[in-house]
């Protein structure tokens, strides 16, 4: 008997494992159309860049999913557990790092933002102010949390910003 037992539950975990890969999937393709897409019509620079930081705040603003942005509520869940759902995650918020990553690399070339900025790292202060504004809005359910998230993005943004960038916001 405890042999077909855990075989159940190795049948179990595997099913689970597959449905949470599946939410991902799905997550990532919302993502994707919600946010990325809209962005990258933005004219090329600081205006792209901005339209990132814009169109996710509005995408976690908005409920498509219950329990907020799903990579968010998903890293906090599998950030700790090792395995192919927590693979699947960091690979995602990997990529989305990535793309504003280059999309700052991109303004800087285009001399719209300035060339003494570390990518990496603006696009990291970025994320970590729209990730706390996600988690916060949902914790505390204060949306006011999007406006203050975006006026320190617009900040943090117009202060890297050359004379060539176009106005924001």
């Amino acid at each position: 008997m405890p042999g077909r037992a855990l075989r159940d539950a190795e049948r179990q975990t595997a099913k689970t494992t597959a449905e949470q890969r599946g939410s991902e999937q799905v997550g990532h393709a919302v993502f994707v159309s919600e946010v990325v897409k809209p962005a990258r019509k933005a004219p090329a620079g600081i205006r792209r860049v901005w339209a990132l930081c814009d169109e996710w705040l509005d995408y976690v603003a908005k409920p498509v999913f219950a329990g907020g942005c799903f990579f968010i509520s998903a890293t906090a869940e599998f950030d700790a557990r090792p395995g192919r759902v927590r693979d699947a995650v960091a690979a995602a918020r990997r990529d989305w790092r990535n793309l504003y990553e280059t999309t700052i690399a991109d303004a800087i070339r285009l001399g719209k933002i300035s060339a003494q900025v570390t990518a990496g790292d603006l696009a990291f202060e970025l994320d970590a102010v729209s990730r706390a504004a996600g988690e916060d809005a949902l914790l505390h359910d204060d949306a006011s949390v999007y406006e203050r998230a975006r006026g320190i993005l617009l900040a943090r943004l117009r202060a890297v910003s050359t004379g060539t960038a176009p106005e924001l916001g």
